[in-house]
């Protein structure tokens, strides 16, 4: 392999220490009093006044670049099980950091304006009172839980051809042999075709969205 399972595992409890930084989370509910006041504020204005590092979706992040890395660890030498093993602990992987950052998403926009809340104090009253908590959240975590094997199947499944296409150019110079099984023949055909509905959904909401503001 190119990189050990111990490194990967390494890299995930470093980002998963992430949460635990006094600082961090600190920052992620603070706003400063005269900015929570100033009503002029809206909620986006609000979030802005925080550090970068308090709004990091360190999850996304390391889903971004966790899978490619995963994903390069064997080569088409290693036997056939560890190839077919690496994809699905990749694809695995995927949908819990998928359901991982989405909670953090949700808690990184509503964190200024839920956490020890108490009206008697005018500045989070003042937040309050925007109804900038984004709490009805509800709706996307179902959505992520029955639909979130798609995102990860699309996202695995692109560093999936990527990996083919790596390997096939290389075998061509090299003047070997290179095939891919029929396992990750049919993975990455699925893929492609879930990533072509994802995007042509996302396309066609952002058009309604589009018509919508157009007609307003």
């Amino acid at each position: 392999m190119i990189i050990s399972s111990d490194g990967i595992i390494g890299l995930f409890l470093y980002i998963a220490g992430l949460e635990f930084i006094p600082a961090i989370a600190y920052y992620r509910v603070y706003i400063p009093d005269e900015i929570a006041l100033d009503m002029t504020c809206d909620c986006q204005c609000l979030l802005d006044t925080r550090p970068w590092f308090a709004t990091l979706n360190y999850w996304l992040w390391l889903w971004i670049l966790a899978t490619p890395v995963m994903m390069f660890s064997v080569t088409p030498s290693n036997p056939k099980w560890q190839r077919i093993m690496r994809t699905l602990v990749t694809f695995l992987f995927g949908y819990v950091m998928a359901h991982l950052s989405l909670h953090l998403m949700h808690e990184i926009q509503s964190a200024p304006f839920i956490a020890n809340f108490d009206p008697a104090i005018p500045e989070e009253r003042a937040s309050w009172d925007r109804r900038c908590a984004n709490i009805s959240d509800g709706a996307s975590i179902v959505f992520m839980f029955v639909l979130g094997w798609f995102y990860s199947l699309s996202y695995t499944g692109m560093w999936l051809t990527a990996w083919h296409y790596f390997y096939k150019t290389k075998s061509k110079k090299m003047e070997t042999n290179y095939k891919l099984d029929r396992f990750h023949k049919i993975f990455m055909v699925t893929s492609i075709i879930i990533t072509v509905l994802i995007v042509s959904y996302f396309s066609l909401a952002l058009y309604e969205m589009s018509q919508i503001d157009h007609s307003l």
